[in-house]
């Protein structure tokens, strides 16, 4: 019945994909519920009638695969979370705790809960909090806050640390913030309040300016760009600094330079160009740069990141060369 439906393309073969791909998020795994191992996996599934299915196949042997979307990976070397779970060898009742963690933050890969650079778990995650901000590809259940773990260490000391991310979990139960679980039916979206929002009035670090007698971007720009000579490596084309480039690095640090951007895209090629200057005077600071990759692999859209990626390069070599203290102290 189940290949039939599922070929045919009925109404029941619909619904029966839907039910396989909720029960995919469900594990989080990389494979079809009916492809996985019933004795690994099973506790992380739902009872129902495919998980019956799932068990008579397995007690014959028997695997059956449809061409369905898979869980996907957002950059090059993430992994699924429960993959790497599995990899620890984390026994049964971990595991069904770890993945109630996964499925009440709506996440199902490693970069879904890092930082950009992949070295840190981000703040909200690592306080148990889900990202409201984070859109999400998946319709995900309604998933109650977990309590503690089955196996919680003393509270305070780490778990053992992911061997491949060199991240750390902290081992302690999850408060429950107010207005979790108390979402009004006639309000689909948690209202946000005024305890939700930080107003940053400064980083709070120094701002020692540079011993270096002549700072300058283009010191920078062209240090990268020998490195890239030598190495694989990127950096725009062309920088331009017109006026005065201390009181660019200024605006920046006080908060009043403007970053602009764009990209084109024409004939598989394209092109970004960014602009930085203060809101106020004629002093910036011009960028321009070919996107990088194979003809086939350009859109206006990698034009567009390309642009941010320079502006933001632009950001961090303007701090190196005229507040390398505060340069550090971010990093």
């Amino acid at each position: 019945m189940i290949p039939r439906h599922m070929s045919g393309g009925t109404k029941t073969g619909a619904y029966m994909d839907a039910n396989l791909q909720a029960h995919q998020l469900e594990t989080g795994t990389s494979f079809g519920l009916l492809q996985q191992d019933y004795q690994n996996t099973s506790i992380l599934a739902s009872d129902t009638w495919l998980k019956r299915v799932w068990k008579e196949l397995e007690s014959l042997d028997m695997c059956v695969a449809f061409d369905s979307p898979a869980l996907s990976l957002r950059c090059h070397q993430d992994a699924l979370l429960i993959d790497l779970f599995m990899d620890l060898e984390v026994d049964q009742d971990d595991l069904l705790w770890l993945n109630w963690c996964r499925m009440f933050l709506q996440v199902t890969t490693v970069s879904d809960i890092t930082t950009a650079d992949g070295r840190y778990i981000r703040q909200c995650i690592w306080n148990g909090f889900r990202d409201d901000t984070y859109r999400t590809p998946y319709n995900w259940p309604q998933t109650v806050r977990p309590g503690p773990p089955p196996s919680a260490p003393t509270p305070g000391t780490l778990a053992r640390p992911l061997r491949v991310l060199e991240l750390a979990l902290v081992a302690d139960c999850w408060l429950v913030p107010s207005g979790w679980g108390c979402m009004d039916p006639s309000r689909p979206l948690r209202p946000l309040s005024g305890s939700d929002l930080v107003l940053l009035t400064g980083t709070g670090l120094p701002t020692l300016p540079s011993s270096d007698p002549a700072p300058s971007i283009l010191k920078a720009w062209q240090t990268f760009a020998d490195l890239c000579t030598d190495y694989y490596g990127w950096v725009p084309d062309e920088i331009e600094v017109h006026g005065d480039e201390a009181a660019m690095a200024d605006a920046l640090i006080q908060g009043r330079l403007r970053i602009i951007s764009d990209g084109s895209y024409k004939n598989d090629l394209g092109t970004a160009a960014v602009q930085l200057l203060p809101k106020e005077g004629t002093a910036r600071i011009v960028i321009r740069c070919q996107t990088p990759g194979l003809p086939q692999d350009q859109s206006a859209y990698r034009s567009e990141l390309i642009g941010l990626l320079a502006g933001i390069m632009a950001v961090d070599w303007l701090l190196q060369q005229w507040f390398p203290v505060l340069d550090v102290l971010i990093y």
